[in-house]
């Protein structure tokens, strides 16, 4: 389950004034493991660390997770060291592995690398979005931009990952054929890293 959410008063995180328990609640009756959660502006009087723990505590009433998604830039990087400080049982962070691209990688260019920054950051990942990204438009198969997925699904192999990978392609972007190439790609990445 994905919701759009900022930081609010009385929830946590949410883009407007919506309670956020009733999706915690649909997350629970469907059986989801992960809600993702895509953070925005600031529109609360609660800090940043007291909406994570007031989301934490409402994942854990509803036995699921909740996955910050990376939108790219240096507010990412902020966002993952915070919550890999916190170490929230319940939250974690959802791997858009293109957005995470923005801005020329300023998300993780101190570290040199996308997989180095997983390497090096102890950050829980409980989901990935995976797509390309070349610079212009996020959202297209894998292979048409230039992300280096062999260095990140390895990173994301060596942090012992077991959670989801989801084709996050617009197919308003990408034929049928496209999404297919992509998942080949995808496929063909990790059981080359397992051969190794």
């Amino acid at each position: 389950i994905c919701r759009t959410m900022n930081l609010l008063v009385k929830c946590g995180l949410a883009k407007e004034n919506i309670p956020l328990e009733p999706t915690f609640e649909l997350a629970k009756e469907i059986g989801a493991k992960v809600l993702t959660v895509h953070p925005g502006r600031k529109i609360t009087e609660l800090s940043e660390t007291e909406a994570l723990e007031r989301l934490n505590d409402l994942a854990e009433k509803y036995g699921v997770c909740v996955g910050i998604e990376t939108m790219g830039g240096v507010e990412t990087k902020r966002k993952i060291l915070l919550i890999s400080r916190l170490a929230l049982p319940h939250i974690g962070i959802n791997l858009d592995i293109g957005h995470i691209y923005f801005e020329n990688g300023v998300a993780f260019r101190d570290y040199g690398t996308l997989g180095n920054l997983i390497d090096e950051v102890n950050v829980e990942i409980v989901h990935v979005h995976a797509h390309d990204y070349d610079g212009r438009q996020d959202h297209i198969a894998i292979g048409h931009g230039y992300i280096d997925f062999p260095d990140v699904i390895g990173a994301l192999c060596r942090a012992k990952f077991s959670g989801s990978i989801c084709l996050e392609i617009n197919p308003d972007r990408e034929p049928p054929e496209g999404i297919l190439e992509s998942r080949k790609r995808l496929r063909e990445t990790v059981q080359n890293l397992i051969k190794l």
